[in-house]
């Protein structure tokens, strides 16, 4: 998709989002921290698989580096003994990259937060019934408007016709 994501609304509806059963008590943990730090009114039920991707990903990419830790950075291949970068490395950076992009997606980083929206403060789209069809008619409309300095539809004329 081209051009700049549409702002994400947040509405004033709560939802009760509960983890998956399935998940192991430390993902449980992730998932009610990031419940509870989530931008008020952010996420819907429908929000659930992504939060999943976002929680699994925050896992794994602990353990990955709880792991390394413990090795090292570089450590001697099993055959050659030769130094090598750990295997966990590219664990901990592919986990690295599901979490900015699921928590960008979810209002979790600072850039995503700075674009959330307030329901309350968003308008309706005017939809106006006589807009003009051809790109003439569009073209003679802009120019007014643009002398004018007003929208086009305040150009319309309200009361009878002429």
């Amino acid at each position: 998709m081209q051009g700049r994501k549409p702002k994400p609304l947040l509405t004033n509806d709560p939802v009760d989002l509960r983890p998956p059963g399935w998940m192991t008590r430390r993902q449980k943990l992730l998932w009610r921290e990031a419940i509870s730090n989530a931008p008020a009114g952010l996420l819907a039920l429908m929000d659930a698989a992504l939060l999943t991707n976002w929680v699994i990903a925050c896992d794994l990419h602990r353990a990955a580096c709880e792991k390394s830790a413990r090795m090292g950075l570089l450590v001697k291949s099993p055959t050659k003994g030769l130094a090598m970068q750990n295997p966990y490395l590219p664990i901990i950076n592919r986990q690295a990259e599901i979490m900015m992009r699921a928590g960008g997606e979810l209002g979790f980083t600072p850039i995503s937060r700075s674009r959330l929206t307030k329901l309350d403060q968003v308008t309706a789209p005017k939809v106006l019934q006589d807009e003009p069809q051809g790109k003439k008619e569009q073209a003679q409309v802009a120019a007014v408007t643009a002398q004018a300095g007003t929208e086009w539809a305040d150009l319309l004329p309200t009361g009878p016709a002429q």
